[in-house]
């Protein structure tokens, strides 16, 4: 549960748990977001995306709660940071807190749900080594049935004798059989050429796609040092083919991820307890140079395989021409062509988090009485464009008018030397450069109290927290977000439950009057099947446990800054705007004085 554990059975929120096992035996998955499809009721994943390295789902909880952002509150051992990075094989629970009453202690962090993830820590005994070998085949789960250049002609003489009546004229459109048959069954490569039959599909797409996640492991300790290490290497193949362009290097897809994780946890004295957390990761993932994820141009990689009729041209022809359709090149795209001829770069995304604890038992002062405190530093580095450019060089294209067998080509004469075309290279490399947006520098701190004691029958307990967090993206101002936060409970016989929670805020994104607000919630619970006038229902199997809660709460929301950036951030400060100047004098002569306008919101 947020900030601190609490036993299943007096849990009076929507809280629900997997741990290792289920998640090792989602098979084939290498996203930690996509093992949690249909593992945890109420999580829904969306997965948008099969890109090697862009295969994170998109995750919410309880359907979608916000036009602004829906995703849910992660964090991972207790600090906020993404769950793409984290390998299935490091991850020892993850818990979903989905109500308000679960979730008010988050404040606005925990508009849409939080999904805790606790990685895997060493225990007292020998060392324990783990070797694991994930190996998963990639196929196309669907893709549109197409004719082939055969029956789609014939479709279409079909179609004409139809409309004959209202337009004579259509026959001579006609496709005479001799034709056809030449597309089916061509007697040498020059009619395969001039008839083409291409399965668009088989073109653009192997049949299978490797992916490879070996990971090694080691854990085990003794009263004084307990310790995990993880490596976790991750290879993700593409269903792309790879078409040589005669250039020297190779387009397409493809991401690799090495991880490697350190857990000590230090027995600084009977009392006093040191956990140390160190993470590092490195991301390669390579795509065609200067276009980006779900964009237009991305989508002319694939086009083909839906739109392009497979009697227009080949993908290219033998003597290394590509195949193109002068009279309609958006129709009919070659996307082969593009990716083949569209350059090759690499995003590399380089992740260091370090987070320490200390954990101090206060009994002596008071009995159940326990300290902590939390600092962790998080840096992210992305660089991207690295790679081949090859970006607005001619290469020669080829179409073959199936009518007249004459041929027509996009590059005539070098627009250089005014010589016969020469596909000669002219890529360049690039070295790379910051992506300054996905740069980031975390800085979180945190000190917190935590009281349990047992009187009898009655289990009480109390938790009160503050914590600070500062993350600052590229060259942007520093974000700040403060939290103070409460928790109490009570329990009577492990029968009836009480809780009570609270979190008081301040944002950033507010002014200075409104930058604090304060959430709370309160659940109650009754464990029916602990009644005494229920044990023969209970022995009879029937069932085994039964309960009712009821929860109320509230919690915010802070997600103005819609764009990760300064675009919309300090919405209620007031604006300076500068347009123009002014003309003055007998000539209109312009003036030094530039016009200023003021607003605020």
């Amino acid at each position: 549960m947020g900030y601190g554990q609490q036993k299943k059975i007096s849990v009076v929120g929507s809280i629900t748990q997997t741990d290792a096992k289920t998640l090792e035996r989602t098979g084939g998955v290498s996203s930690l977001g996509s093992a949690l499809t249909g593992n945890l009721p109420g999580v829904i994943t969306m997965s948008s995306s099969g890109m090697p390295g862009d295969e994170d789902p998109e995750i919410v909880i309880r359907g979608v709660s916000s036009w602004n952002n829906s995703q849910p509150l992660i964090l991972v051992d207790g600090i906020e940071r993404p769950m793409g990075s984290i390998d299935i094989s490091s991850v020892q629970s993850i818990s979903v807190l989905k109500d308000a009453s679960a979730t008010a202690v988050y404040g606005v962090k925990g508009a849409n749900g939080v999904i805790l993830i606790t990685t895997k820590r060493g225990e007292e005994g020998k060392a324990k080594i783990e070797v694991n070998l994930n190996m998963t085949a990639k196929v196309v789960s669907k893709l549109p049935g197409k004719y082939d250049s055969a029956n789609s002609l014939a479709m279409r003489n079909k179609a004409i004798e139809n409309e004959l009546g209202i337009s004579p004229s259509s026959w001579s459109d006609i496709t005479p059989r001799s034709i056809i048959n030449k597309y089916a069954n061509p007697a040498n490569q020059e009619e395969a050429e001039r008839y083409p039959n291409v399965d668009w599909t088989e073109e653009l797409f192997n049949s299978s796609a490797m992916s490879y996640n070996p990971n090694v492991n080691i854990s085990g300790g003794t009263k004084s040092v307990k310790y995990f290490a993880s490596v976790d290497y991750l290879h993700e193949g593409d269903l792309y083919k790879e078409w040589d362009n005669n250039r020297g290097y190779s387009a397409g897809y493809g991401y690799d991820r090495i991880n490697m994780r350190s857990n000590l946890d230090f027995q600084l004295t009977k009392t006093t307890k040191l956990k140390a957390n160190l993470f590092g990761s490195c991301g390669a993932k390579k795509g065609p140079y200067g276009i980006s994820s779900n964009t237009w141009a991305e989508t002319q990689l694939w086009q083909a395989a839906y739109s392009t009729p497979p009697d227009v041209f080949l993908p290219q022809y033998s003597d290394g021409s590509w195949g193109y359709y002068p009279l309609d090149t958006q129709g009919a795209t070659n996307s082969v062509t593009n990716l083949a001829m569209a350059g090759s770069s690499k995003t590399t995304t380089t992740r260091i988090n370090t987070d320490f604890t200390l954990e101090q038992d206060l009994g002596f002062l008071l009995k159940g009485l326990r300290a902590s405190a939390t600092v962790s530093w998080d840096n992210v580095f992305v660089e991207e464009n690295r790679g081949i450019n090859d970006l607005y060089h001619d290469y020669q294209q080829k179409w073959i008018d199936p009518d007249t067998g004459e041929a027509t080509y996009s590059q005539k004469l070098d627009g250089n030397t005014g010589f016969a075309f020469d596909d000669v290279p002219q890529w360049s490399t690039a070295e790379g450069e910051v992506n300054n947006s996905s740069t980031q520098r975390n800085l979180y701190y945190s000190a917190q109290l935590n009281w349990n004691r047992t009187f009898g029958k009655h289990d009480v307990s109390a938790m009160g927290m503050f914590s600070r967090q500062e993350n600052t993206i590229g060259n942007y101002f520093t974000h700040y977000r403060e939290d103070w936060a409460f928790r109490g409970t009570y329990s009577y016989n492990s029968r009836y439950f009480f809780e009570y929670n609270g979190c008081y805020n301040g944002s950033e994104q507010f002014g200075p009057n409104n930058r604090f607000a304060f959430f709370n919630s309160g659940a109650v619970g009754w464990l029916i099947s602990e009644e005494k006038w229920f044990k023969p229902i209970k022995d009879s199997k029937i069932i085994d446990m039964l309960k009712v809660r009821y929860s109320y709460g509230e919690v915010g929301d802070d997600c103005t800054n819609l764009y990760g950036d300064n675009s919309t951030r300090w919405l209620y400060a007031t604006q300076w705007a500068y347009t123009g100047t002014t003309y003055q004098g007998l000539y209109a002569d312009s003036s030094p004085y530039t016009w200023y306008s003021e607003s605020s919101v």
